[in-house]
């Protein structure tokens, strides 16, 4: 509510001064002004002066929440500002912490590309000194299978010898049987000559030769026996060798062949380490680049850091200036309201003894209000015989003060607006507006289609847009949709905003001011009929039924009066003549908001 003091002088002021005095003045005003203008300057004069107040109210209180959310976007700007400039700072200590790192990765790219160069021709002299091996390996296994193929014809030799050597054994055992054969024959003959005496003398000198004969004989056979024992068991050593030779010519053979094979593979390999080494070379070459052009972007994004850090603090400087404007700006646009509502408080003492002054809640625009709205209240109050003022108040408060201060006569209140108002003020609910034949409407939440919002779940830290704290659709409604949906609306938002008016909403989440807004169905409608991109939005959510507008007076109007005013609202129908949405009215009762009260109880 507001609380400025011009603001409660002239409340109590009003408040007073009784009907009668407040009437009495207002014919001497009025005595005044037909002496001096005439009635019909007079009136044209007063009509100027409310719609021009009217405007006024409007108008600055749009001013004054666009200097309010430019206050805030400059005191974000100085933040961001602030923050940009700290963060620059460390940005710069950064740049040079990498910009040492990049002149040491520049320093080994450098060393990279030399050890590339020699790994690559080392590896060259490598490769040759394994083609060199393998040819010499080659020469081995060569040089290996002409030794075995050698000792092989040798050791068929020594195996022919050694059966050479055997059959000689044979013979000599042959030489020996009849070199005993013969010693026996000698011995027999011997014996023979002796048993002949004399005559065989002679015979027995020739077997004594003879056996002595067979006597060296064995002897000699002896002695070659024993050098033939001793050849044949050289043989066989000779062959141990040899078979012992080819086995290890045969395994040497086999290891040569494996070493080829590792040889073989350790050219592939040396092979491999030097197409490597050439790419990596190649590598080292392309990084050593790079890292000198990364190098110098480095000191030139240094360079951006360090103008970015002294851009944040002329921004700062000038932001912080700026938000003293702001300040200033803010201060004379709040006073410049008060003195606009003084103005149209003022306006209402200029009325006649039978002029009302009704007073409308911001639901749209002014100029949609003076053509939707105030023809059918001039109509309806002509028809009750009297006359009509009708006054666009700053807000929901304003309505309820203007009421309770007894400058507004009856008033056009939104659902919650009535409520609230009826805790503190007697009033009497004349009527409820109709629209397409229901006395009621639903509360909408709407954001854009392409923002991807489909559901009130997903409006979690984004900037939401009420329209007042005193509206059922634009606000309380709104937030018991999302306590149904088991959200916290006072801790679901990044940012909650009211925008004044359900066509503000509207505009605002078209223009991408709010992600997300609470308005109704009517307000959706009138805008699309205004020409707005409606078709832009979608609507996430939908409230209940809710009941619409109650036209509401003050006690102090007469019951008489009261009771024209709703049976000739009751009884209008020319509403196509003022192209507004209205259909009709009803009446209405206290009770009709209970629903209200109950939301409203739940918290």
């Amino acid at each position: 509510m507001d609380t400025s003091p011009k603001i409660h002088d002239i409340k109590s002021k009003v408040l007073q001064q009784n009907e009668v005095g407040v009437r009495e003045q207002s014919s001497g005003i009025q005595e005044q002004g037909q002496a001096a203008r005439g009635n019909a300057d007079r009136s044209r004069v007063i009509d100027a002066l409310f719609s021009s107040s009217d405007r006024m109210c409007y108008d600055l209180q749009q001013q004054l929440r666009l200097a309010k959310e430019s206050y805030e976007g400059f005191k974000r700007t100085l933040e961001g500002a602030q923050k940009l400039h700290a963060s620059s700072q460390k940005n710069a200590e950064t740049m040079d912490s990498l910009d040492q790192t990049l002149s040491d990765y520049v320093r080994f790219a450098a060393d990279l590309q030399a050890s590339s160069e020699k790994i690559d021709a080392e590896s060259s002299s490598s490769l040759e000194m394994v083609e060199l091996n393998r040819k010499a390996l080659d020469t081995m296994v060569s040089f290996i299978m002409e030794i075995s193929a050698s000792v092989q014809k040798v050791s068929e030799s020594n195996r022919v010898l050694r059966e050479t050597s055997s059959e000689v054994g044979n013979i000599i055992n042959q030489v020996r049987d009849i070199a005993a054969n013969t010693n026996v024959l000698a011995v027999n003959a011997s014996i023979q000559a002796a048993r002949a005496g004399e005559a065989g003398r002679g015979f027995a000198v020739v077997a004594q030769e003879i056996r002595r004969l067979a006597l060296d004989t064995d002897a000699s056979v002896g002695q070659i026996e024993s050098i033939l024992d001793h050849i044949v068991h050289g043989i066989g050593e000779t062959a141990e060798v040899f078979d012992l030779t080819l086995d290890k010519l045969s395994g040497a053979d086999e290891m040569v062949q494996s070493a080829q094979e590792r040889m073989s593979a350790i050219s592939e390999n040396v092979s491999h380490i030097k197409s490597s080494a050439g790419d990596l070379s190649g590598m080292a070459v392309r990084n050593s680049e790079q890292a000198k052009e990364m190098n110098a972007a480095v000191e030139a994004l240094h360079t951006a850091v360090r103008g970015t850090s002294e851009t944040a603090l002329a921004t700062i400087d000038i932001a912080e200036k700026q938000q003293k404007k702001h300040d200033e700006s803010l201060r004379y646009n709040k006073q410049l309201q008060h003195e606009a509502e003084e103005l149209q408080i003022l306006a209402t003492r200029f009325t006649d003894k039978d002029e009302l002054i009704f007073g409308v809640n911001p639901f749209t625009t002014p100029d949609e209000i003076e053509r939707m709205y105030a023809p059918i209240i001039a109509d309806v109050c002509r028809a009750s015989g009297c006359r009509s003022r009708t006054i666009i108040v700053r807000d929901y408060d304003a309505l309820s003060d203007g009421l309770q201060a007894g400058y507004i006569d009856v008033g056009w209140f939104s659902p919650l607006a009535y409520v609230k108002a009826r805790e503190n003020l007697e009033l009497d609910p004349l009527v409820t507006p109709k629209v397409k034949g229901k006395a009621f409407y639903q509360g909408l939440i709407v954001a854009l289609k392409d923002s991807g919002l489909v559901q009130p779940t997903q409006l979690s830290g984004k900037k939401f847009g009420y329209v007042d704290p005193k509206s059922a659709s634009g606000y309380l409604y709104a937030r018991h949709i999302l306590k149904q949906e088991g959200l916290d609306p006072d801790t679901l938002f990044g940012e909650a905003v009211f925008c004044g008016s359900h066509d503000q909403v509207i505009r605002d989440v078209l223009d991408g001011k709010i992600d997300a807004g609470a308005t109704y169905d009517e307000a959706y409608e009138n805008a699309e009929r205004s020409g707005l991109p409606v078709h832009r939005l979608a609507v996430i959510a939908r409230t209940q039924d809710i009941p619409k507008d109650s036209i509401a007076a003050r006690l102090e109007v007469s019951e008489e009066l009261r009771t024209r005013l709703r049976e000739n609202f009751m009884a209008f129908t020319d509403f196509a003549k003022y192209q507004t949405q209205l259909e009709g009215f009803q009446p209405s009762t206290d009770a009709h908001y209970d629903v209200i009260r109950a939301v409203q109880s739940t918290g």
